[in-house]
């Protein structure tokens, strides 16, 4: 079976995730590919997660500033994570196609 995986586009996922959901959707992308499945996991440009396919969405820099923290209150809306966000639209687009 094809999949794909979807995550934040914040932060690039890392071959060990401290944890959240960037740990559950690694894990689980990693799992569903050991299993024989077809994944494409769509992340943020400078992720690393080996056993993988990764679809590498161009990220700014400025994302970074869109994060919410525990305990912290959202941040005004970042142009530069629309724009990711459509250029990851682009791509699924482009795989179901």
């Amino acid at each position: 079976m094809k999949l794909a995986v979807v995550a934040s586009l914040v932060t690039p996922l890392l071959p060990v995730q401290a944890g959240g959901a960037q740990a559950f959707l690694t894990d689980l992308a990693r799992g569903l590919a050991g299993r024989g499945h077809a994944v494409e996991l769509y992340c943020a440009e400078g992720s690393n997660v080996p056993g993988v396919e990764l679809v590498l969405i161009p990220v700014d820099s400025a994302v970074a500033g869109g994060k919410v923290m525990p305990g912290g209150s959202p941040r005004a809306a970042v142009p530069e994570l629309a724009r990711a966000f459509e250029a990851l639209f682009v791509a699924l687009r482009r795989s179901v196609a």
